[in-house]
């Protein structure tokens, strides 16, 4: 029986046997992939740039906004803030 441990926002984490394979896929070749079942998209006549939210439409001002004090460099500042409360998460769950 493989046991699946959950994170803090109830979505489970990888098995060993997923991260395997995993693993083993990050070492083929893109040509020794097999991606015949996946369909080409050979048209793009309608694909649309931009899609992706602004970090203006996508934080509160008041986040985005003490943000940019800590940092001139704002995506810097979210991804460390971010990589520490992973971190904290991660040691948590490690005691249990």
């Amino acid at each position: 029986m493989s046991v699946i441990r959950k994170i803090s926002n109830g979505k489970p984490q990888l098995t060993d046997e997923q991260i395997i394979r995993l693993q083993a896929l990050a070492q083929m070749s893109d040509d020794d992939i097999d991606v015949s079942d996946i369909a080409e998209i050979t048209d793009w006549s309608n694909a649309k740039r931009g899609l992706f939210p602004s970090l203006e439409n996508t934080l509160d001002k008041d986040v985005l906004d003490w943000l940019v004090v800590q940092d001139d460099n704002t995506k810097d500042c979210i991804n460390t803030v971010i990589r520490q409360f992973m971190a904290m998460q991660n040691q948590a769950y490690q005691i249990l």
